[in-house]
């Protein structure tokens, strides 16, 4: 029911997208990775570009017009190429989460705890710190890819909270993960030379870093 309403994607959604994927694939390094972070924010909240989240989604708790759209070709595409590398993916994912791990227990700091039914395939590898802001801004002197996620209890809202129904306060360790968590890079792109500037980063950081971390 739910696919039958929604928009078909417009011949501007596909280009735009198509061009997002071809950025991220040959531009994008761990020397522009900031930059182009930041530029991705601006141009897709004011809605130039296609955003995970933007414009009028992150304004008000109502369904903006022309929002409810259904997979366009272009992701499709991307999206079976991708579930045919899954097992090399994240089979490399896992490769450089162990690294970390080790890293970590060697300078004894716990490494997140995963239950050992869990099959964990470390899409980002989420580590606690004191100062979140001096961290990030030092990931990005250093060209240090970080991931921010869940910045806040309901990510990606950070301000206006009793527009949308959340009283601060009613969930403090929610909270309080949500202004220490980053999320460390174990994607593809990852390589033994920039492992090795990802854990020199870390072992400067060490003391910023919390003991028991986010699993």
């Amino acid at each position: 029911m739910y696919e039958q309403e929604a928009i078909q994607p417009s011949l501007k959604d596909n280009v735009s997208l198509r061009t997002l994927i071809w950025v991220r694939a040959n531009l994008i390094t761990p020397a522009t990775y900031w930059t182009a972070v930041n530029m991705y924010r601006w141009l897709s909240h004011r809605k130039i570009v296609t955003g995970s989240s933007q414009g009028e989604e992150l304004e008000k708790p109502l369904m903006p017009l022309g929002f409810f759209k259904g997979m366009s070709k272009t992701q499709a595409r991307v999206g079976i190429a991708a579930i045919l590398k899954m097992d090399k993916a994240i089979a490399h994912q896992r490769k450089i989460a162990s690294a970390y791990d080790k890293f970590f227990i060697k300078h004894q700091v716990s490494p997140p705890t995963i239950h050992q039914d869990y099959f964990h395939t470390y899409l980002k590898y989420p580590i606690l710190v004191r100062d979140r802001a001096q961290f990030m801004e030092r990931a990005n002197q250093q060209k240090i890819e970080l991931g921010e996620w869940f910045n806040s209890p309901i990510h990606p809202i950070i301000k206006d909270f009793d527009a949308w129904q959340y009283t601060w306060g009613n969930h403090p360790v929610a909270e309080t993960i949500s202004s220490q968590i980053v999320n460390l890079p174990t994607g593809i792109n990852i390589n033994e030379v920039y492992l090795t500037r990802i854990l020199t980063f870390l072992a400067s950081e060490i003391r910023n870093i919390l003991d028991g971390q986010a699993g």
